[in-house]
């Protein structure tokens, strides 16, 4: 503890809180079998424990473990919440204990730094009786977001003193709005004050720009789109390293593609990773991480994945590379009786990219003669499988002359996870391999029409757009982009685009970038928050409602009028509508920093909590749950139409007044749709 304690020298803070002081795999003993290391001690006051496990020359094992604790005659420990938004108005709370006397004066000492202040006399007298903890208060505000520190100090007529200090993120009291515009290079000059939608000049946050010698780039920007998605199931996975690998060629029209090489490879080999975990006994994939039930079009395209990284050269896991292949044979060949035709032609083509196989075009003539039950994507993909196998030609242009030319009308079906853009995307992509000449300027406008709306489409849409895209896609000479000015950050690998990023938006409006040349594209994208930090609730095919009912004692309700009390039982109900059954919703929820979340679904926490259901609305059934410090994500694979509720269980943490952000619910796969709840504060007292 950095000597002795003198009073009045608090000039050593704790500060480094570790869980893991040391881990060494191999410390070799001396002659007397003594081992010696050295670490260097945290500052946690607490007990640890200390495990050796020792090895001979001739493999003899032996263990022994052990225990010492940390502590001091007069101690503070902050007792804080785990984050704050701008404009939360926190008691910051320490507790201080002391075992030098049977009462002791202490004078508590509480400085902030970076966006947190304080409203309150930073000094506090109190009184502590011997190893009776004793809490001690202050009252701050944050005004901005950033990262702010907390240091308390105590010291006492003993001459003994102890300072500890730690940090808090303080973040967005609203959410994080992401917006593009995109469209061609008409001149030489494009200027950023002329191409900024007017709410981005009142809001606060950063701007991308990136401009291409070719006219694709607005539609290429899918691809970065689709590797961001920010849902953590097998399917959305899956697609990413579909990007990676099979779509990997357009990055080299992205001018951040070398920046992004070295976390791709890192995201392939951790989804291969979580693939193996996640297999099922019959070789199959469920939908989310952890899930029982097999999701067949998922175990598909995850097979396609597997493929891919294979032929790329990456390492893949045994299991993967053995029976994911072995269920794919399986499903292309009619073998699992549960699977629908179309699923099936999706299996044959994920087995003719690999070559010519007799099993497979035995199957494919089965579907062929079967394919009045094909949807119009089950006929593309037989028609590709046909022309991947370089069989059958007659067959591929009679299965592409009996593809829908209308697409208007087609819903998101939840088992093959089909849609109009999707569907759209294949039957093109059909035609452009079995038939180009076939293929309209109507078509081709139409799939770049899509493309360029890449923001707004989910997982499967982005990822077969950019499939389609990239076979219309023909070769020609390119244009360098090094030319331009200001020097982009960065070029594209064959120097067609150049790029400048997270740059404040709030110099968009004076940023302009000379030396284009017409014929060229751009796209500019902004990631930024309005002033406004109360927001009204929006309904747009999908409603949500936020009720919150204390558990504990009805009469507090969180108001500032009522407020919770620390250690208050809070259930956060979330009721939401819709006209018409929906599949695969999520709902954001962030929290607010006075309450923490439980997660009702751990055996660990039904032993204690009993959650009453909402009356007069039935429960939904959750599929998929991520409960973070700041947000809490709630997935359900099904929801009939009409009114259902799902609620979770807090507990009030931390004093204040908090700024409690809308509640969002959208469907992953439909971006109609969504809805949004208004905004709210949360009050929590300590007394």
């Amino acid at each position: 503890d950095a000597g002795a304690e003198e009073f009045g020298n608090v000039t050593f803070t704790r500060k480094e809180f570790k869980p893991l002081i040391l881990w060494v795999p191999s410390v070799r003993t001396d002659a007397k079998g003594v081992a010696r290391f050295e670490c260097e001690a945290p500052d946690n006051l607490t007990r640890f424990r200390v495990i050796a496990v020792g090895q001979t020359k001739k493999n003899q094992f032996g263990s022994a473990d052990t225990t010492f604790a940390i502590s001091k005659r007069l101690s503070i420990e902050p007792a804080l919440p785990r984050f704050l938004r701008d404009g939360d108005e926190v008691e910051l709370r320490a507790v201080v204990r002391q075992k030098a006397s049977d009462s002791e004066q202490l004078l508590v000492r509480c400085t902030t730094g970076g966006p947190l202040e304080l409203t309150s006399d930073p000094r506090r007298e109190i009184s502590a009786r011997r190893d009776t903890p004793a809490v001690v208060r202050f009252k701050a505000r944050a005004k901005s977001t950033g990262s702010a520190s907390v240091k308390f100090e105590v010291e006492s007529t003993s001459q003994l003193a102890d300072a500890v200090e730690v940090t808090l993120p303080v973040a967005e009291p609203v959410i994080l709005r992401r917006e593009s515009v995109s469209g061609p290079v008409t001149g030489k000059t494009l200027a950023g004050r002329n191409l900024m939608p007017a709410a981005w000049k009142q809001g606060r946050g950063t701007f991308s720009l990136a401009v291409s010698t070719t006219p694709w780039l607005n539609k290429l920007m899918g691809l970065p789109f689709l590797l961001d998605y920010p849902h953590g199931c097998f399917e959305q996975n899956a697609s990413r390293l579909l990007g990676y690998t099979f779509l990997g060629g357009l990055l080299d029209y992205l001018p951040d593609s070398q920046a992004r090489g070295v976390a791709y490879q890192r995201v392939i080999d951790e989804t291969l990773r979580e693939f193996q975990a996640g297999l099922l006994a019959d070789g199959r994939l469920p939908y989310w991480p952890g899930g029982t039930q097999p999701n067949d079009f998922v175990t598909i395209q995850a097979a396609w994945c597997v493929s891919q990284a294979e032929e790329a050269g990456f390492d893949v896991p045994e299991r993967l590379a053995s029976e994911l292949p072995e269920v794919l044979g399986k499903m292309a060949a009619g073998k699992m009786s549960d699977l629908s035709p179309t699923l099936r032609a999706f299996a044959l083509f994920v087995l003719s990219t690999s070559g010519d196989d007799e099993e497979v075009q035995s199957a494919a003539d089965e579907l062929f003669l079967k394919r009045d039950k094909l949807t119009g994507e089950g006929r593309a993909m037989l028609a590709i499988a046909l022309n991947n196998l370089g069989i059958e030609q007659e067959r591929q242009r009679l299965l592409v002359s009996e593809l829908p030319r209308d697409f208007g009308n087609i819903e998101f079906n939840a088992d093959t996870f089909s849609s109009g853009p999707r569907t759209e995307a294949l039957c093109t992509w059909a035609r452009l391999l079995v038939d180009p000449a076939q293929v309209s300027s109507e078509f081709r406008e139409r799939l770049l029409r899509l493309t360029e709306s890449s923001a707004s489409l989910s997982t499967q849409e982005n990822l077969w757009l950019l499939v389609a895209f990239k076979a219309m896609m023909k070769t020609t000479s390119l244009t360098s982009a090094t030319g331009i000015t200001p020097k982009p950050e960065t070029l594209s690998v064959n120097a067609s685009a150049a790029g400048w990023s997270r740059r404040d938006l709030a110099k968009l409006a004076d940023f302009t970038v000379n030396g284009l040349k017409p014929g060229g594209s751009f796209v500019l994208k902004a990631e930024y928050r309005t002033a406004e930090k109360q927001t009204k609730p929006v309904t747009q095919g999908l409603k949500i409602d936020r009720i919150v009912k204390n558990l504990t004692d009805l009469s507090r309700d969180g108001s500032a009028r009522a407020p919770f009390r620390l250690g208050d039982q809070v259930l956060i109900s979330y009721r939401f509508s819709s006209e018409r059954p929906q599949s695969y919703l999520a709902v954001e929820d962030m929290i607010p920093a006075g309450l923490e979340v439980v997660n009702p679904n751990l055996a660990l926490f039904a032993k204690f909590y009993s959650l009453p259901a909402e009356s007069g609305v039935e429960t939904a059934y959750l599929s998929h749950s991520e409960v973070r410090d700041q947000q809490t994500n709630l997935y359900f694979d099904d929801l009939p139409s009409g009114s259902r509720s799902y609620s979770v269980l807090a507990r009030a943490t931390a004093a204040g007044s908090f700024i409690w952000p809308a509640t969002q619910i959208s469907p992953m796969y439909d971006s109609r749709f969504f809805g949004r709840s208004a905004s709210s504060e949360c009050a929590v007292s300590s007394e």
